[in-house]
């Protein structure tokens, strides 16, 4: 029997920070606070498993909306190692 590998990602609806930023201008305090802890617990959780991005940037990371604002996905793993 051949094994069949695939990869599935999950769709985010949402824009890309950079789009965001683009469009709105800054952010207030709490919001930037909030954004950055999120990419920092997404690093911290690749890093664990033994991974480096090294494409992170605005464009890369997507706010998708949920119920309590937005929540910041780190995306474009293409140059991963």
């Amino acid at each position: 029997m051949n094994d069949l590998l695939f990869l599935t990602m999950e769709l985010l609806e949402g824009e890309t920070l950079h789009q965001r930023i683009k469009r709105e201008g800054r952010f207030s305090p709490a919001t930037a606070l909030s954004i950055l802890k999120q990419i920092a617990d997404a690093l911290l959780a690749i890093h664990q498993a033994g991974i480096v991005h090294r494409d992170l940037k605005s464009g890369n990371i997507i706010l998708v909306p949920s119920g309590n604002g937005f929540r910041a996905v780190v995306t474009d793993f293409g140059l991963a190692v």
